[in-house]
């Protein structure tokens, strides 16, 4: 599935793609929003950090916290290796 960045410019979606570059958000941070440890998992082994906050100041962490996702919310925690 592409990125909402990638979809939001595919399709024309000027204010949904301002909005989304406005907020920052990273591919750590949508694979944590998502759920998706192998990208994630993919992103730290590429040297993503996951320490960047988005403008609203959220890390992937607290994202993956937010919507439930306690095993991808470890890992980013590194409390898994």
């Amino acid at each position: 599935m592409p990125s909402k960045i990638l979809e939001a410019v595919y399709r024309g979606r000027q204010e949904e793609l301002t909005a989304l570059l406005a907020a920052e958000i990273t591919a750590l941070h949508e694979a944590a929003f998502k759920n998706d440890l192998a990208l994630a998992e993919l992103l730290l082994a590429h040297g993503a950090d996951p320490a960047v906050r988005t403008n609203e100041g959220e890390t992937a962490e607290a994202i993956a916290t937010r919507h439930g996702h306690a095993h991808l919310a470890r890992r980013l925690r590194g409390e898994m290796p």
